[in-house]
């Protein structure tokens, strides 16, 4: 048994988006008990074709709603009470209820999912077009064996399903051997074009359009061999979810899985991406004395790339602090067989469908010489788009800023009454052209596509005295200085018994982080937590982000360098008198 306190998981209903959600479930239940939607489509396909036509059983469910719209959002907010749901959260509430929104919102859900689905019956017809090209010792051993079939999360699937992994499940091993990337009737190659400074990603396609801006749309910069338009920043990227991750193994040999007392793992190089420039924000406020800033965004875009295996050097800027391999993966272009890490592209088996191996067979049959495979190199990608909250930092230093992810971690933990597993709390690093300084933000993200409203919530609380956004966001991290200044292992501290671990499990510790655990402090977090603290009480709107300088605490560029070589860590201003 467990000695201690045991809290039950709490719900935030004092969000609009969430609300939302939870009233439209409402309206279904309403319009089934008023006999006014009999059924439901049964398939996404049906749901498709019924919202397509004009007398489907969503369409006359939506307009009931719209008849009976106000007494169905009374009811709806009679069940919270008072005290539940807040005033501005209601008004929200009432504001994105409005029917002809949901309706819009209701197609827009439905035509995504149904390219997605168009996406999936593709590959489908890919994989058969390649096992129809499977040689006859393939074809039987599929038949002898059914295939087991299996999908992940597009992050996990990065990692877990990248080319030359070892994946368990079903009592065995599998190693990915192969990936999809297309034919040349349904490619799924794409080329993008990289911006060294910031990393924001452009398909090449668009930058060959006439008319188009040569320089980063987010950074603006451009002109040198890092800009998106140099060749040797342009590559070849595939969708991670629209390809297929294979791997063809004995049957006896996969079933030697758990023999091993560790598994193995391949290790790959990821890397983050951030693009800010599909929609402007919604708001902004912020404190130039810092500098520091709270800014909401309804769409910011994320890209995870995995540029290839752990070890292979690094060679093309992709952002501040970080560089891709510039060959990514090795993948056969007939076949889609991966090369594995540090070995030689001529010795690599290829599928007996691939029609390099059969040129090459009959090459050597007619006792001649030649290379007729056809490589492709890749980076793997997986993209989400969802709302964001991105924080302007005076951070210079990597342990702060991990120090900072554990303490936002922490407040979201007691704000939410539950584990914060949905959001994505990441740094990024932009360079800023005015200044030829580096300005760094902390990105709140929300996992689920196209957000959940949390954040949204969190940045429109507004202060009750100054009336002023952002609240939401000081809020959490009061909560989370409260936590570590009270906790108990700081009052250990005090003993001169015990030795001092500048943080715990119940404050700032956590498991996701435990990798960065010698980064983390508590007694760092204290002092990071009074400074945002008291920048955020003299906070100001602003226009957006990009408005707030970040030598602001200098009198010049060149004295912020100096002092950044000299003492690298937190800067607040100072008064001294001569």
């Amino acid at each position: 048994m467990l000695k201690g306190r045991v809290e039950p998981p709490g719900c935030w209903l004092d969000a609009a988006a969430v609300l939302v959600r939870q009233y439209l479930g409402f309206c279904f239940d309403s319009a089934t008990h008023a006999k006014i939607l009999p059924a439901l489509p049964k398939t996404g396909k049906q749901l498709v074709d019924d919202l397509n036509s004009a007398n489907g059983l969503i369409s006359n469910m939506m307009a009931w709603v719209t008849k009976n719209e106000t007494e169905l959002t009374s009811r709806f907010l009679q069940r919270f009470g008072l005290t539940v749901v807040q005033p501005g959260t209601r008004e929200r509430f009432l504001t994105e209820t409005d029917t002809d929104l949901l309706i819009q919102r209701i197609h827009k859900a439905v035509n995504d999912f149904d390219r997605v689905r168009r996406e999936l019956v593709n590959a489908q017809n890919r994989l058969k077009d390649q096992f129809k090209k499977l040689g006859e010792e393939e074809k039987e051993a599929r038949q002898e064996h059914k295939p087991v079939e299996l999908s992940r999360s597009a992050g996990s699937a990065l990692r877990e399903l990248a080319p030359h992994n070892i994946f368990y499940t079903h009592s065995r091993q599998f190693e990915i051997q192969q990936i999809a990337i297309g034919n040349p009737q349904q490619p799924i190659i794409e080329s993008w074009g990289i911006c060294g400074r910031c990393g924001h990603m452009r398909r090449v396609e668009e930058l060959q359009k006439p008319g188009a801006a040569p320089d980063c749309p987010q950074c603006g910069h451009g002109g040198d061999q890092e800009s998106q338009l140099d060749l040797g920043q342009q590559k070849q990227f595939v969708e991670f979810v629209q390809s297929q991750a294979l791997s063809f193994m004995e049957h006896y040999e996969s079933l030697s899985g758990d023999r091993n007392e560790e598994r193995q793992r391949e290790t790959y190089q990821v890397l983050s991406s951030f693009d800010h420039t599909i929609e402007a924000p919604v708001g902004a406020v912020g404190n130039d004395a810092l500098p520091f800033g709270i800014e909401y965004r309804a769409a910011m875009i994320r890209r995870d790339i995995n540029v290839g295996y752990f070890g292979d050097a690094g060679s093309v800027p992709f952002g501040l602090n970080q560089e891709a391999t510039d060959h990514g993966f090795y993948v056969c272009r007939d076949c889609g067989v991966v090369a594995p890490p540090g070995t030689s592209l001529d010795g690599i088996k290829h599928r007996r469908s691939c029609q390099g191996r059969r040129k090459y067979e009959k090459l050597q049959q007619e006792g001649r010489t030649g290379n007729p495979f056809k490589w492709e190199n890749v980076y793997l990608y997986r993209q989400l788009r969802s709302e964001a909250i991105r924080l302007l930092l005076p951070l210079i230093d990597t342990e702060d800023v991990n120090t900072l992810i554990a303490c936002f971690y922490l407040g979201l933990r007691l704000q939410f009454e539950g584990s914060p597993a949905h959001l994505i709390i990441s740094p990024q690093i932009l360079p800023d052209a005015t200044t030829g300084l580096d300005k760094h933000f902390l990105v709140l993200m929300d996992a689920v596509p196209g957000g959940t409203g949390y954040l949204k919530t969190l940045y429109q609380k507004k202060n009750s005295e100054t009336g002023l956004e952002g609240e939401g966001i000081i809020e959490v991290l009061q909560l989370a200085l409260n936590t570590l200044e009270t906790c108990v292992c700081r009052k250990l501290m005090q003993q001169d018994s015990v030795d001092d671990t500048d943080g715990c499990y119940r404050c700032i510790r956590s498991y996701h982080m435990q990798y960065k655990a010698d980064q983390i402090s508590r007694e760092r977090g204290i002092r990071l937590l009074h400074r945002l603290l008291e920048a955020g009480k003299n906070r100001v709107r602003e226009k957006s982000l990009e408005t707030i300088r970040p030598d602001s605490l200098f009198g010049s560029v060149l004295e912020k360098k100096e002092w950044s070589c000299r003492m690298p860590g937190w800067w607040f201003a100072t008064a001294w008198s001569s």
